[in-house]
């Protein structure tokens, strides 16, 4: 997937930004479904007429489960 900056940035000099993000399916043991997860992400930016790079890689993604209770109480009145 890529996106590219539309416009250069207004009050700032971000004239250009690509960012460029690649998948990869992951799967795991205790989950049915496989999943699409960034792999590697490159952010390349011209800004003040500096051209920098940044690459991401990511791996070893783990799976984790959460659970949530919401209790909702009218409010208190004071008197």
């Amino acid at each position: 997937m890529r996106t590219d900056l539309l416009a250069p940035g207004i009050g700032i000099d971000l004239t250009r930004q690509t960012s460029e993000i690649w998948f990869s399916e992951v799967r795991f043991q205790s989950v049915p479904q496989s999943f699409w997860v960034p792999r590697e992400v490159v952010v390349t930016s011209e800004s003040y007429g500096w051209l920098c790079r940044s690459i991401h890689r990511y791996s070893d993604y783990r799976v984790f489960t959460v659970e949530t209770q919401e209790k909702i109480e009218p409010p208190k009145i004071k008197k």
